[in-house]
C-alpha cells in the first residue's frame, strides 16, 4: 500500500493511488512531473524503497526529481499507480472478479484522463491555475502516454519521457518474449475472457520466474538484491488477464491497437488485408504522426524487452518537432548496456539515466 495516499477516481469508480512529493523551498518547476510504472509493476517501479531511506535515495526517480538533481531545480512528483495495484485495489478480486474485465485502452481513456485531471484540480484549488502536466512512463507507462497524446488529451501534456516503451512489435516478435507470453497463457483464459491473476505468481508457479529476470534485467548492471526487492514487491499485483491478451494480440500482429471487439474476426482479417484497413480496430502505433508533444525516448542498448529498434520507431514516427532520443549503451560513453529494468533500478541509473531525465524537464521548464 502507499502511505499517505490520495485517490483520483475514474469514471467505472477505480480509485487510482497517487503518492506526492510536494516541496516548499527553493527553485521549484510550475509544471507537475507525474511518473506511471509499467505493464506489471506498482508505484515501486518509480519510487523505490522507503521514504527517506538510503535505497530511496539511490533508486527512487521521484526522490531525484523532487530533491532538484544536480541543478537544484525541484519537481512537483505524483507516482500513479493504475488500476489493480496494490495502493489502487479497489475491489476485492474475489468478490468482485467482473471488474477485472478492462484492456490498455481503460489506462488510455480512463486512468490516464483521471489521474492528469486530479493532479490539475488540485494545482486550481492551491494556485487557482491548471497547469499542464510532465508524463514520464516507464515501459507500458509510456506506452499508454503515446496513445493519449494522439488525442485531444495532448493539450494537458507539457512533455513526455518514455523509458523502453515499446510501440512497433517489429522487433520484440522476433525475440524471446513470444515463447514467455505461450508459456503464460496456457495458464489464463482465453483471450475473450477475463479475471484477475496475481500474474507474478502465474510466473512462479509455470517456473518461468529465471526467464522473466533474463528477459526483463542485465543481470551484471543491477545488484542481485535490488533485482528480488523488486520483484517481489514491485510485480505482486492483481491485475486482468486480458492485459496480457492485449499484449499477445500486439505481438502476433505487430501492432499496438486496441483491444478488438471481435478477436475472432480480427484473426480472419489478417487473411483479408484488403478489409483489414476498414474492419481492424484503431493503430495506435499507425498514428503515431498524431502525437505532437514534446518527447524524450529513451531505450536501453541491452534492452530485451524492448529493443533499441522498438524505441528508435517510435521516435521516428512521432508527429513532435521537439524530440530527442538517448540510448544508454557502453558506445555511447554510459557505464553499461542498459537492460528494461535497469533504466530505473541499474546500478549507476541515478548517475546517468536520472540527469538525463532532469535536464530535459528543466529544459522543458523554462519554455
Amino acid at each position: 500500500m502507499i502511505k499517505n495516499a490520495l485517490y483520483a477516481s475514474t469514471p467505472d469508480k477505480w480509485k487510482l493511488a497517487l503518492k506526492r512529493y510536494k516541496p516548499t523551498k527553493g527553485k521549484i518547476s510550475k509544471y507537475p512531473v507525474i511518473l506511471c510504472h509499467g505493464l506489471g509493476a506498482n508505484a515501486s517501479c518509480m519510487d523505490f524503497g522507503k521514504e527517506g531511506s538510503k535505497k530511496w535515495e539511490k533508486y527512487s526517480l521521484a526522490a531525484y526529481l523532487y530533491e532538484g538533481g544536480e541543478s537544484g531545480i525541484k519537481f512537483d512528483v505524483w507516482v500513479a499507480e493504475l488500476r489493480g495495484r496494490n495502493g489502487s485495489q479497489t475491489f476485492s478480486p474475489l468478490r468482485h472478479p467482473e471488474k477485472y474485465n478492462w484492456c490498455i485502452d481503460d489506462y488510455i481513456t480512463k486512468d490516464i484522463p483521471s489521474i492528469i485531471s486530479f493532479v490539475r484540480r488540485t494545482y486550481y484549488k492551491e494556485k487557482r491555475r491548471r497547469p499542464k502536466v510532465f508524463w514520464v512512463g516507464k515501459s507500458m507507462g509510456g506506452m499508454i502516454a503515446y496513445a493519449y497524446g494522439e488525442g485531444k488529451g495532448k493539450r494537458f501534456l507539457k512533455g513526455v519521457v518514455t523509458m523502453g516503451s515499446p510501440v512497433a512489435f517489429d522487433y520484440v516478435a522476433g525475440k524471446e518474449w513470444p515463447a514467455f507470453f505461450k508459456s503464460i497463457a496456457k495458464h489464463l483464459y482465453p483471450r475473450r475472457f477475463s479475471m484477475p491473476v496475481r500474474w507474478i505468481k502465474v510466473v512462479e508457479k509455470v517456473g518461468m520466474l529465471d526467464k522473466l529476470r533474463h528477459l526483463m534485467a542485465n543481470e551484471k548492471n543491477i545488484y542481485k538484491k535490488v533485482l528480488d526487492e523488486y520483484i517481489e514487491k514491485g510485480l505482486d499485483n492483481t491485475i486482468a488477464s486480458k492485459i496480457f491478451s492485449h499484449f499477445a494480440i500486439f505481438i502476433k500482429y505487430h501492432d499496438f491497437c486496441q483491444y478488438p471487439k471481435n478477436p475472432w474476426l480480427y484473426d480472419l482479417l489478417h487473411y483479408f488485408p484488403f478489409l483489414r484497413c476498414h474492419l481492424a480496430p484503431y493503430s495506435y502505433k499507425y498514428n503515431l504522426r498524431k502525437f505532437t508533444v514534446p518527447l524524450l525516448a529513451m531505450a536501453g542498448k541491452g534492452d530485451k524487452t524492448a529493443p533499441p529498434e522498438e524505441i528508435k520507431f517510435a521516435f521516428n514516427n512521432v508527429g513532435s518537432k521537439d524530440k530527442e532520443h538517448i540510448v544508454f549503451s557502453e558506445e555511447n560513453g554510459y557505464s553499461a548496456d542498459y537492460g528494461h529494468i535497469d533504466l530505473n533500478l541499474g546500478k549507476k541509473a541515478k548517475d546517468e539515466v536520472y540527469p538525463e531525465i532532469h535536464k530535459w524537464l528543466v529544459e522543458r521548464t523554462k519554455v
